[in-house]
């Protein structure tokens, strides 16, 4: 077989070749590096390398912050610290990057071929994907190849924060007690993954009364990020309930 791979069909190749040209189309960047290349896509049976996708999905999650705390500084000369930090929050959230994946067309051109939904967490797979998608670009094309990925796919996210975003946490917290409710209870269900790159499984529940519970979940790199996703999930959740 043309992989070498035992476990690698010469049509898991050519997908994955597929897949690659489709990614580069997307970020409108042909990468120099060819090893580079093909760690953009996630973990599957036409691409195992696992360990390299998620270096660089390591390293984009570093070149975000970077970028879009830049951005914000200029775009918003005159907010404080706080405010700026509750709008990095945000942008850098699972939620935002998966939208950007699918408004982009890297989600479709990760997943082309596959089955849908086909990772356990879709939406936080995709956000892995924007970032990997960074960190490749900067790796193989310096800031600037990854500072107009950003600006091109974040503009309108950016435009939309006049005010700053409440955060999750704290606006579900705030609907409980204003209806007399008991603090929001959160609870890690499982960790997963290796030592240097955890998976925290994350449940939020709320009572609303006459022996009634309902509850959101939500996974993230750090027990932070999972707290904020699952209150922002079940924030909407109770709202439609309205």
């Amino acid at each position: 077989m043309a992989s070498g791979d035992p476990l690698l069909t010469d049509r898991h190749v050519a997908v994955s070749r597929a897949k690659l040209s489709a990614v580069e189309r997307v970020l409108g960047y042909r990468f120099r590096d060819r090893a580079l290349r093909k760690a953009l896509l996630p973990p599957s049976p036409a691409c195992p390398e696992t360990a390299a996708f998620q270096r660089l999905e390591f390293l984009g999650d570093r070149v975000l912050g970077l970028l879009l705390t830049e951005q914000l500084f200029v775009e918003y000369p005159n907010a404080p610290e706080g405010a700026l930090s509750i709008r990095l929050s945000y942008l850098a959230s699972g939620d935002v990057l998966a939208l950007i994946a699918r408004d982009s067309g890297l989600a479709d051109a990760v997943t082309k071929d596959m089955e849908p939904e086909p990772f356990p967490d879709h939406r936080r797979v995709l956000g892995d994907c924007v970032e990997a998608a960074l960190g490749a670009l900067w790796s193989d094309g310096g800031t600037d190849a990854a500072r107009r990925f950003v600006r091109k796919h974040m503009a309108t996210h950016i435009a939309a924060l006049t005010d700053p975003p409440q955060d999750a946490k704290t606006a579900l917290q705030e609907w409980a007690l204003a209806r007399g409710l008991e603090f929001p209870k959160y609870t890690l269900l499982r960790r997963v993954g290796k030592d240097h790159g955890p998976v925290f499984e994350i449940e939020v529940r709320v009572e609303p009364g006459a022996g009634e519970s309902v509850a959101a979940q939500a996974s993230g790199r750090t027990k932070r990020a999972a707290e904020k996703d699952a209150a922002a999930r079940l924030l909407e959740r109770l709202l439609q309930r309205q």
